[in-house]
């Protein structure tokens, strides 16, 4: 046999084998298919039950509907979702808080064939208006806007107005959360000597606390708190009830009023 018939012999050899391998493989790859696909179609594995903890009634019914679209989806078109070993626990806790904005916390629990999804709401403690009596949203304590205020908050919570060049919106900050938190803790030192009714952002960095009255007190957000609020007092103390239209906390022990 001339070398070059050997040759064409070996190729042919070759290609057969490749051709063997190959249906072989495809076989193999349909019946693991098949054994997948029968597997996440047991009805056995499929979700039972989908149970929602920590919110009132309304807002089970929206987290509900939200995981049944969910479940109702497939992974790579084929995998149905609604089976306890296909369903996206992480992607759906994900998905439930960049939604429900008015949620701080939720954490979906598989077990057995059940879904548990536990939720914490956030609880306001402020309202940011454009108006004053108009476009307002809640402002849970960490400074997070998360939803739309009804028009009869503003009487329940501390008015926020925010006057700088850039406002945060829904589902943002309004401040850093511990800037936010120093607000909140001066606020209460104030709630001692007056009512608060609300608090101004300017575009200079700058606080505005105004009373019932129309008298404010000025203080700049960069301070040190501590200090602001000792100055505060011993100010106010040596103050004796005194009425004024302003005070000015901005320049450390030095403070100006009006």
């Amino acid at each position: 046999m001339s070398k070059n018939a050997l040759q064409l012999v070996k190729k042919r050899r070759r290609k057969r084998l490749y051709i063997k391998f190959a249906l072989v493989f495809f076989v193999l790859l349909m019946m693991f298919s098949a054994g997948l696909f029968g597997l996440f179609n047991f009805e056995e594995f499929k979700i039972s039950s989908i149970e929602v903890r920590g919110v009132p009634e309304h807002q089970k019914n929206l987290l509900l509907a939200e995981v049944a679209g969910i479940m109702s989806a497939k992974k790579f078109w084929v995998i149905p979702q609604d089976r306890i070993f296909s369903f996206p626990t992480q992607n759906t806790q994900t998905q439930l808080i960049e939604k429900f904005l008015n949620l701080k916390e939720i954490l979906v629990i598989k077990e057995s064939t059940d879904i548990f999804i536990q939720a914490k709401e956030r609880k306001p403690v402020a309202i940011l208006c454009k108006d004053e009596f108009k476009d307002c949203l809640f402002v849970d304590k960490t400074g997070f806007i998360y939803s739309e205020a009804p028009l009869f908050s503003a009487g329940i919570f501390i008015k926020l107005f925010d006057e700088r060049s850039i406002r945060p919106s829904l589902g943002q900050f309004l401040l850093p959360e511990e800037k936010f938190q120093n607000l909140l803790v001066f606020k209460k030192v104030l709630d001692d000597f007056f009512i608060v009714e609300s608090v101004y952002l300017d575009k200079e960095n700058v606080y505005r606390f105004y009373f019932e009255g129309g008298s404010y007190i000025i203080v700049d957000n960069d301070d040190n708190w501590e200090t602001t609020v000792n100055n505060f007092n011993v100010f106010y103390k040596d103050f004796d009830g005194q009425e004024f239209e302003y005070i000015d906390l901005r320049f450390g022990n030095k403070v100006y009023y009006k």
